[in-house]
This record gives C-alpha cells, structure tokens and sequence, in this order.
C-alpha cells in the first residue's frame, strides 16, 4: 500500500506523463493507494469547483487513513522532536506521515519525509525523481 502526497498529486493530476505517474496510475487501478485528510485538504484547496467534484469522487472511492486521537499527539509529539533537532516540517507532513505509518509506504518528491524517517523510524519513505 501507498500514500501519495501532494506533490506526487499534483503530476499526476496534471497529466505529467512519468515513471512515477504511471505507477500511481497502476496502484490505483489496483486499490493499494491510501488516502489521508490533509492530501485530500491540499489537492482540494488548489483546483476549481468542478474539479473539486471529480476529486471527491476519487477520494470516496479509495481506501481512508483516519487520524486517530492518538496519532494527533504523536504527530505532536513528533514534530516536537523534529524542532528541538533543529529540523522544521510543516504540520501538514507531519500529519501524513503519522497517517502513513505502519500503514503504507509515503510517496514524495519532499525530502522532508526522509528528515521525518530519522525519528519516525517505522515510516516507510520513497522519494521519487522529479
């Protein structure tokens, strides 16, 4: 199972023809694509009403990662952790990752997931070439 973030998203809903693009497309036609709330808030965010309804129809179709309670104080917790490092994420990251974790491997052209990975140590991460 996968999790696309945003910017895999975006390529892919844009139609860029790529070795990435083309594997989402195969893992969605074989359900093993998961999605999350603040993929779904971002991609959502940056497109027009009408496409807003043909992505609501994707998302309703494929399998959720809820954020539980508890995920919420770990990614807390979490980018805590990441600060007093000296590392700084966006809570939208941090919030994936949590959801991605023990669940799917994160999909991204964001190198701030394999900074995420070095306290988050069950994430699974592949950074993909742009």
């Amino acid at each position: 199972m996968i999790l696309a973030d945003t910017s895999v998203w975006i390529d892919f809903l844009r139609g860029t023809s790529s070795t990435a693009t083309d594997e989402l497309d195969d893992r969605l036609a074989g359900h093993d694509v998961l999605m999350c709330g603040p993929v779904a808030s971002e991609l959502l965010t940056g497109v027009t009403a009408s496409e807003r309804m043909r992505l609501w129809e994707i998302f309703a179709a494929m399998e959720w990662a809820d954020i539980a309670r508890t995920e919420w104080f770990v990614a807390g917790d979490l980018r805590a952790e990441l600060r007093q490092q000296g590392i700084q994420v966006s809570l939208p990251d941090v919030l994936i990752a949590t959801a991605a974790v023990n669940r799917a491997t994160v999909w991204t052209r964001d190198r701030h997931f394999e900074r995420i990975a070095t306290v988050l140590e069950a994430l699974q991460v592949r950074v993909l070439a742009a």
